[in-house]
């Protein structure tokens, strides 16, 4: 992660290079799974912490995937960060349709 002209840019070539070395290695795909999300956990926490955020608002379909979600809930707990998470509206497709729906009734009301 580093910051040009006031964007923050994730490079995510390292995570990939690891990736890619452990395949040729041999290392079983369960434990690349684990390494690939666990880095996903640190680097959502880096981001928060760069920005002094100590509450995430979390969405998107990816949050169905109960590894990552687990991760994250455990490393929120540990480092004292609130996390909101979707409670009426569905995180994955259903949601994006929602907000697509709420955007056509607001320009009509507009």
């Amino acid at each position: 992660m580093h910051e040009e002209e006031g964007l923050l840019e994730l490079d995510w070539r390292p995570l990939m290079k690891s990736v890619d070395e452990d395949l040729l290695k041999g290392v079983s795909r369960g434990c690349i799974a684990r390494k690939f999300h666990e880095s996903l956990v640190n680097l959502v926490f880096d981001v928060a912490e760069r920005f002094c955020l100590d509450r995430l608002v979390l969405g998107g379909g990816c949050f169905q995937n109960s590894f990552l979600l687990e991760g994250l809930a455990g490393m929120a707990q540990s480092r004292r960060c609130q996390l909101a998470l979707p409670q009426r509206v569905p995180c994955n497709d259903g949601g994006i349709s929602l907000g697509q729906v709420a955007a056509v009734v607001r320009q009509w009301k507009g």
